[in-house]
């Protein structure tokens, strides 16, 4: 069904042409945008697309076999600007009914991969792009399977079990925006998608991961037991939980002294303030039911330093969080240790070089969905405010840097910003040599002794 798309598209267009016609028509509800194009499908099936081939969204539509409706349904297509869900460049559209339950032959849905991407993503290939999809009154993204993308009319199609919102993109784009916030329970198998070599977690993957080890719940679970037995761990900019399975790495070697080692997940380069926020919401209710003596160890690496700083100094008091009730309790009064392997504390010219490089283009209305390389930038006001702030909170700081040889850091966060004050910590650690680059700090950790030092801080 898929293959007949294109061409359903292209008799739509020589049929609006001929009456005049293009793209558009209809509209939403009060406070949306007009609809770029709606139809009319029964139960004979039929296409609703946008066939202006002048229109940014050309292409972009839905194609119902005989029999996928049981009475005529109005569809609508929408494109929303901005999108809280994605920045201007990205792919997204909202096909209408969201409610509606497809029990027949299944529909195909069309995304028109914009120019505004493939200029922004040019150093990715164009046949690498992914769909994914939001459901009607869900938080989070799922995986859609999808034929191979048409890189001549820069579209991609899947056959879909409903409507809902539809998103086109690289899995690296599903790291920087969509990870959910939250803990992953060690104890349950987490659903994961590898997409042409990127692999994330999302609803819909078709393999199941455990990530850590232990549990978040029952008997000797995270939430049951002290801090000897629990770490928390937080990855770093463009990373995932996912990346940390291999027997060398950080995690690995955290799994050999705790009972309970659970990974963090946050999107890897929206606000830092904003993910430490979410973490620290999806952690309040756990401390209700928590066992007497309940606490645990963190251990930030990279950008995942400064969300642990972020969650455990200032995310209880902030009124921002979504989940903000005054009286919310500091989390350094259940967190032991905050260990900050590799962090700049004061920024890094990292940061500055993805704003420069990947990111100097886009308009004002699309920064927020970047702001996370804003707050790893030199001296950004994040940075600024947090060590400002700090008081030290009643958890002890550890702060673990590397340095290569004639250089002046770990080849991403020099020793200056992950060590020097205004951050006070209890201990320090600086690892000199070939083997301490940023990326060995943590997936090397157990062979260069990144490990052995943590363990002897808070083991």
């Amino acid at each position: 069904m898929i293959d007949r798309f294109s061409r359903a598209v292209a008799l739509l267009g020589l049929l609006a042409a001929s009456c005049g016609g293009g793209g558009g028509g209809g509209s939403g509800g009060s406070s949306d945008p007009p609809a770029l194009v709606t139809g009319v499908i029964g139960p004979a099936g039929g296409v609703v697309a946008v066939t202006n081939a002048a229109s940014p969204h050309f292409g972009t539509g839905i194609e119902f076999p005989p029999g996928a409706l049981g009475v005529p349904t109005v569809i609508a297509i929408y494109a929303f600007d901005p999108d809280p869900d994605a920045p201007s460049f990205v792919p997204s559209y909202e096909i209408r009914p969201t409610a509606l339950i497809l029990t027949g032959p299944l529909p195909t849905v069309t995304v028109r991969i914009s120019e505004a991407y493939l200029a922004q993503m040019d150093q990715l290939p164009e046949d690498r792009v992914a769909l994914f999809a939001k459901d009607e009154g869900a938080e989070v993204l799922r995986y859609v399977p999808s034929v191979p993308v048409n890189t001549v009319a820069h579209t991609i199609s899947a056959d879909v079990d409903r409507l809902g919102k539809f998103f086109a993109g690289h899995a690296f784009i599903f790291r920087l925006l969509w990870q959910a916030p939250r803990l992953i329970d060690p104890s349950v198998p987490t659903p994961s998608q590898n997409i042409f070599g990127t692999e994330i977690l999302v609803a819909g993957g078709d393999s199941l991961v455990l990530l850590g080890q232990g549990a978040l719940d029952g008997p000797g679970g995270f939430w049951q037991s002290d801090a000897t037995r629990n770490v928390v761990f937080l990855h770093g900019v463009f990373g995932s939980p996912v990346d940390f399975t291999a027997a060398g790495d950080i995690v690995a070697g955290l799994e050999q002294e705790f009972a309970n080692v659970v990974l963090a997940q946050y999107p890897s380069v929206r606000s830092i303030a904003d993910s430490a926020n979410a973490l620290y919401d999806a952690i309040r209710p756990g401390l209700d039911g928590a066992a007497p003596g309940f606490g645990f160890h963190v251990v930030g690496y990279s950008m995942g330093g400064l969300v642990a700083r972020s969650l455990v100094e200032q995310a209880h008091a902030d009124p921002m969080r979504p989940g903000f009730q005054t009286g919310d309790p500091p989390l350094d009064t259940v967190v032991e240790s905050v260990v900050l392997l590799a962090t700049p504390n004061q920024g890094t010219q990292f940061g500055d070089d993805i704003l420069l490089v990947r990111f100097a283009d886009l308009p004002p209305a699309d920064l927020p969905f970047f702001q996370g390389a804003l707050d790893l930038s030199l001296a950004s006001p994040f940075t600024t405010d947090l060590n400002a702030t700090f008081g030290p909170p009643a958890a002890a700081y550890y702060s673990l840097a590397g340095q290569l040889p004639g250089e002046d850091g770990d080849g991403v966060v020099t020793v200056a910003s992950a060590q020097d004050e205004p951050v006070p910590v209890t201990a320090t650690e600086l690892l000199s040599g070939a083997e301490f680059g940023h990326t060995a700090l943590a997936f090397e950790a157990i062979a260069i002794g990144v490990v052995v030092q943590i363990v002897a801080w808070i083991g």
